[in-house]
């Protein structure tokens, strides 16, 4: 079940990288590579849910191997939702060159990429920790997660302000787009909370509920106990 696990989190990760890369090269081809290359992280998704009711309904687990196969169900949902949120990097990047005749990388481009190499960087985090069961990721998560919110809500704010200025070097819609960008990459950061959280529950036991609970009892952030936005 992890090899499955782990090629579809591979796939949504190349994904993404591709879509943000394409951000540079302007290149819309490689950004219909991703959203056309969705289906395949879709069907490995059920195919992965498939296996975890057969195990479940055939093999009768036992309580830890139980929590390992519940968790699978819940992380293949948030890496479905990275690869959902590649295709909305794409899409607006077509949006940029096709309707707005973009010509030239959008700006707060190198923010932009360092931003994708973070979570890139959760993500192989996140699959290392899940082959060990190690929990212990849950706080590298949440410390890289902290960071990468931090540059995309500075960087968004920065894009807001340009807006009044008087010697504007961008269209408003290019300054919009990207901080469609930022917030894009944003709920990927999130999601990869959410699994490290799944990870710490595979590992401990604690669920993800009982987790923010204790997290907000010792005075954390709301941010840092509850940060997933529902939407994709």
């Amino acid at each position: 079940m992890y090899t499955l696990v782990q090629q579809m989190t591979i796939g949504a990760r190349e994904a993404l990288a591709k879509a943000v890369a394409g951000l540079c090269t302007l290149d819309v081809g490689a950004e219909e590579d991703v959203i056309c290359g969705d289906d395949a992280i879709d069907e490995l998704e059920e195919q992965i849910d498939q296996e975890c009711l057969y195990s479940i309904a055939m093999r009768q687990p036992m309580r830890e191997d139980l929590r390992y196969v519940y968790a699978v169900m819940k992380i293949i949902t948030d890496i479905e939702r990275i690869g959902d949120q590649a295709v909305n990097v794409a899409e607006r990047l077509k949006e940029y060159v096709n309707d707005y005749h973009g010509r030239a990388p959008l700006p707060k481009i190198d923010d932009l990429l360092d931003v994708s190499r973070r979570c890139s960087e959760m993500i192989d985090d996140f699959l290392a920790a899940l082959d060990k069961e190690d929990g212990g990721v849950l706080a590298v998560i949440r410390e890289k997660r902290r960071e990468t919110v931090r540059i995309c809500r500075k960087c968004a704010e920065s894009l807001m302000q340009r807006l009044s200025s008087p010697y504007l070097s961008e269209t408003p819609a290019e300054i919009f787009i990207a901080i469609d960008l930022f917030r894009h990459l944003k709920r990927v950061a999130d999601h990869l909370m959410n699994l490290g959280e799944k990870v710490y529950f595979i590992a401990t036991g604690v669920s993800p509920l009982t987790l923010k609970r204790q997290l907000v009892s010792q005075g954390c952030s709301h941010e840092d106990s509850h940060p997933t936005e529902s939407a994709k």
